[in-house]
């Protein structure tokens, strides 16, 4: 499986890819600190025919370029991106309009409140397994 951890905070992304780690051993992950390295990534990955991340962990708040963005930038890779790309929001965010907004979103999986614990975790793995 392959994810992408999309977060400016490292002990965040690397406290996350521990506990993946606990349930995928094999799991491979690219991580990047913001929006816009992100969608190079994903640019690039199109461009070289590299496998696409299966899950994407998007935090919202970032420099550069923030979640809300990456999705408006990712949308327009839409058609190159494939539709089992799930993109699943953790966000520190509690504010119902966070929420409703990402869930408005068709390519959104999910909105997963920070800090997320090893059972949501494994059950989003698991929709991909």
């Amino acid at each position: 499986m392959n994810i992408l951890l999309i977060d400016d905070d490292p002990l965040f992304s690397m406290l996350n890819k521990r506990m993946i780690r606990t349930i995928d051993k094999e799991a491979e992950f690219y991580i990047c600190e913001n929006g816009a390295d992100a969608i190079d990534y994903l640019k690039n990955c199109i461009a070289e025919n590299i496998k696409l991340p299966d899950i994407i962990f998007l935090d919202l708040n970032m420099p550069v370029i923030d979640g809300w963005e990456f999705l408006k930038e990712y949308d327009s890779l839409r058609a190159f991106v494939d539709n089992r790309v799930m993109i699943y929001i953790l966000s520190s965010s509690i504010s119902p309009y966070d929420v409703s907004r990402a869930k408005e979103m068709v390519y959104v999986k999910d909105y997963l409140p920070k800090p997320v614990n090893k059972a949501t975790l494994e059950l989003v793995l698991s929709t991909v397994c």
